[in-house]
């Protein structure tokens, strides 16, 4: 992996902005295959905080679900009418095998409450009897809709947190449109730019990625009923 790194000398409405190159190659560049990976684990919060367990190349987790979700389209479902597509992307929540991201998506046409309830998503590692728990501290971008959407909640997807997370994102409803709720973290500790990185600049970084606190802790079982 290369990294290269330029200080550029801008006009006074540009002063202090930095622009960063990032040049690696695909096979470098993927959650789903970082050393040691042994699952995907999403926290859902309807009524009660749930996991979900996906290993790194489940299907459901190496592709975006095409269509509507619905009852018989969907990876999981949440409330009775809250359905879930998560999928490997880029930052920008783009389906990408071999992204750095991780992109929950979700269909809720309920009015109350709000719909997509993400409260964490851990990379398990090492040994399944006993493997490191990594949680996203990475908020890389989020799409919230309808009045029942409560802004700012988005970063508790990625707050430091309880090994079951006690905060939840409330990402709003999908009822008269066809688009998707959405939340896509990823972690610092895959510290790999993307395939097709390009040119990213500080601005940029400040207003699309907030970084939390790293977690990465052993000793916490990956077996939901553990």
């Amino acid at each position: 992996m290369k990294l290269v790194f330029y200080a550029q000398r801008a006009p006074s409405a540009m002063l202090g902005l930095l622009t960063l190159l990032l040049f690696t190659s695909a096979s470098q560049a993927a959650v789903q295959t970082y050393p040691g990976l042994i699952g995907i684990r999403i926290w859902e919060t309807s009524g009660t905080t749930n996991p979900v367990f996906y290993l790194p190349n489940a299907p459901q987790i190496t592709a975006q679900l095409p269509g509507v979700l619905n009852g018989g389209n969907r990876d999981f479902v949440g409330a009775p009418n809250e359905f879930y597509d998560v999928f490997y992307s880029d930052a920008a929540g783009n389906p990408n095998p071999l992204g750095n991201y991780l992109t929950t998506e979700a269909r809720f046409n309920g009015q109350l409450g709000g719909g997509l309830n993400l409260a964490a998503v851990d990379m398990l590692l090492g040994n399944a009897s006993n493997p490191m728990v990594c949680r996203a501290d990475i908020l890389s971008s989020w799409v919230g809709l309808g009045a029942n959407y409560l802004g700012g909640t988005e970063v508790f997807s990625v707050d430091p947190d309880l090994p079951i997370p006690a905060t939840f994102t409330t990402m709003g409803n999908t009822a008269g449109t066809t688009q998707r709720l959405r939340v896509t973290v990823g972690w610092t500790k895959v510290n790999i730019p993307e395939p097709a990185s390009a040119v990213l600049t500080l601005g940029a970084i400040a207003g699309l990625t907030l970084i939390r606190k790293r977690t990465c802790k052993g000793g916490e079982p990956s077996s939901p009923d553990s």
